[in-house]
């Protein structure tokens, strides 16, 4: 993750509606998960070499400095498949990488997807709830995601616990 990247979002979350305070505190809530060994900041001599969009170089810059695998966006035309594996790098759609988390751990995912949306408060949203919002931008992720949290409901429901 870059730094400065986190401080463009920061910018730009207003735009989407949060007020600045909760723009704040959503940034923060990022670094605070990811933690400082997570930001990459030193690959300003990478820049020049990426093979994508001049503004966006930065981004394929940073993922070759930190040995990333794989750039998670939804700017996929700024990121030519030829540039970015010419440096090791994969270009992923969200939907994409968030298919992979469910076919690595449904279990996991079902966990995670409970303890998130037991925090909302205002309004509080059921997990299925949750997984309609996020349909019309990761509509694939969200559906496996709802199979998934379907399928671990009923087994609890039908299998003892040991």
């Amino acid at each position: 993750m870059v730094g400065r990247d986190l401080d463009e979002v920061q910018r730009n979350l207003p735009k989407l509606g949060l007020t600045p305070e909760k723009a704040a505190v959503r940034v923060q809530a990022m670094r605070d998960a990811f933690g400082a060994e997570a930001l990459v900041d030193d690959f300003d001599d990478l820049i020049g070499q990426m093979a994508c969009d001049p503004k966006d170089r930065h981004v394929l810059a940073a993922a070759v400095r930190a040995e990333a695998d794989e750039v998670v966006t939804f700017n996929l035309k700024d990121f030519p498949d030829a540039g970015a594996q010419a440096v090791g790098v994969q270009i992923l759609h969200p939907d994409n990488f968030l298919i992979s988390v469910v076919v690595e751990d449904p279990d996991r995912l079902v966990s995670v997807l409970e303890h998130g949306v037991a925090v909302f408060k205002n309004p509080a949203q059921s997990v299925e709830q949750f997984l309609a919002l996020l349909t019309p931008t990761v509509p694939a992720f969200a559906n496996l995601a709802a199979d998934a949290w379907r399928d671990h409901s009923v087994r609890s429901r039908t299998c003892p616990r040991w």
